[in-house]
């Protein structure tokens, strides 16, 4: 009898079920919107002069390539709602090239995620950004 509910607990959730993506933080899609305003996506970096990375959301990453002074703003064809900050990533591109183009991707946590555009963006681009992701503390003052 004790299989009888562990088997409609089977049944209730499909096989191969994933987490539903979760939506951008308004802060930060107004955030993304702002940065990629104006710009046109483009531009290359080799995969493996990436310094580091930051998740925005679920389809937006934040990385450095090559160096901590050159950021990038990376968008997913789809969510990616496997990853989470601070996974190791493997980038691939044509002849180790990431350019947004078909075949560019993120692998992680044995997620696949397709790289459709790259916006070369400003140091404070990047801050603007990762400000829109976690606010900047402010203390609160004591009422009299």
């Amino acid at each position: 009898m004790r299989a009888l509910p562990m088997l409609l607990c089977a049944l209730a959730m499909p096989a191969g079920a994933a987490p539903a993506p979760q939506q951008p933080a308004p802060a930060v899609a107004a955030a993304i919107e702002a940065v990629r305003q104006g710009r046109s996506p483009g531009g290359c970096f080799y995969s493996h002069t990436v310094d580091r990375w930051r998740l925005l959301d679920s389809r937006h990453v934040l990385l450095y390539a090559p160096s901590r002074r050159k950021p990038w703003l990376v968008e997913f064809g789809n969510a990616c709602p496997l990853l989470r900050e601070g996974d190791p990533i493997v980038l691939e591109g044509f002849n180790g090239q990431v350019c947004g183009q078909a075949g560019d991707r993120l692998r992680a946590r044995d997620q696949d995620c397709a790289i459709i555009r790259l916006y070369a963006i400003t140091p404070d681009d990047a801050r603007q950004l990762l400000d829109a992701k976690h606010p900047p503390h402010k203390p609160q003052t004591e009422a009299p």
